[in-house]
């Protein structure tokens, strides 16, 4: 019992202030700031999502390469993240169903270190809240909430509950104190959560083995797929890096011989943008301002440009003076 009640003690800030992080974004999303759950609004998280796509990784690649290209299911999976965090708070406020919470939480914090970990142009923001929020999720996931919690009221009141094994092994408060492999148990987990956190602080951001880099800090766009057909050129041009608050600016488009010098400069700061259309592939949107091309972080375009027939290439240039070029 004076084990059970130990870790209840330490556990209970980490499980009330983790609660809070998550209570507190739903608070925010549905009813301080309805509009991040508007769909027509340019606060609606979906954009925000979106953002996470181009460094995204493994699993959750795939699937959010299907809802960027998918408004209506990704509307749906902003509910559904947003109840999510939701629960898990209750339960984490609560504690109930403690080890069960625990996966949930771990789970979570998986999630947004392979989505958004490599976000944060000052600090590494969104992998330093996914590493806490796993590691936290697996210590809850083996010790449960011990004493202070819904669990330990519902097993004192009810003798017989814990003989429930489902029950059992989603609150199960004296599983591991109890077992005599406790210590290889809690020198394996604390040997993978550190090789986690540092594997993926490599992987995101170099910051173990070097090369340093932080994807934030400055706008960089990929360009492919470049086609032409009679005096149309056409590429794709996808923004995947920068900071995710503003856009990046294109100023200025360049056509191009075979040779690479300058054929045509078309001055977006004028009023002649007829030559030039956007098609649209992801939720955040490229559009025409009355200076340039703004591409928001994770927004991909299909470029087409009224050239002349030599035309052989393009180079954009962004309002920092830096250069794009695709054949």
């Amino acid at each position: 019992m004076k084990s059970k009640s130990i870790v209840g003690g330490i556990i209970l800030p980490l499980r009330l202030v983790t609660s809070w992080l998550f209570l507190s974004a739903v608070l925010r999303r549905l009813i301080l700031a309805p509009a991040k759950h508007d769909f027509d609004s340019p606060m609606w998280i979906g954009h925000k999502i979106n953002t996470f796509f181009p460094h995204a990784n493994g699993p959750f690649k795939a699937m959010l390469g299907y809802l960027v290209e998918n408004p209506i299911q990704m509307n749906w999976f902003t509910y559904v993240f947003t109840y999510s965090e939701l629960i898990v708070g209750i339960l984490l406020l609560v504690g109930f169903a403690s080890r069960f919470t625990g996966l949930l939480l771990a789970s979570l914090g998986i999630g947004l270190m392979h989505t958004a970990g490599w976000l944060g142009p000052t600090c590494l923001d969104e992998w330093q809240i996914a590493s806490l929020l796993t590691t936290v999720g697996g210590v809850m996931l083996l010790f449960g909430s011990g004493s202070y919690s819904l669990d330990n009221y519902f097993n004192t009141k009810y003798p017989s509950l814990p003989k429930n094994k489902y029950w059992f092994y989603t609150t199960a408060p004296n599983l591991l104190l109890n077992s005599k492999y406790y210590k290889t148990i809690i020198l394996s987990f604390s040997t993978v959560a550190v090789l986690y956190v540092m594997g993926t602080n490599q992987l995101l951001h170099g910051g173990v083995l070097g090369n340093l880099h932080n994807y934030s800090t400055k706008p960089d766009f990929v360009l492919d797929n470049f086609h032409k057909e009679g005096n149309i050129v056409s590429f794709d041009a996808l923004r995947d890096k920068g900071p995710e608050t503003y856009g990046a600016f294109i100023t200025k488009v360049i056509l191009l011989d075979s040779e690479e010098n300058k054929i045509k400069e078309i001055d977006l700061s004028s009023k002649n943008k007829e030559d030039i259309s956007l098609h649209n592939y992801y939720i955040n949107k490229a559009n025409f301002n009355s200076q340039s091309i703004v591409f928001p972080l994770g927004a991909k375009a299909n470029v087409s440009i009224f050239a002349t027939k030599d035309t052989h290439g393009v180079m954009l240039v962004d309002i920092s003076g830096r250069e794009f070029t695709i054949h």
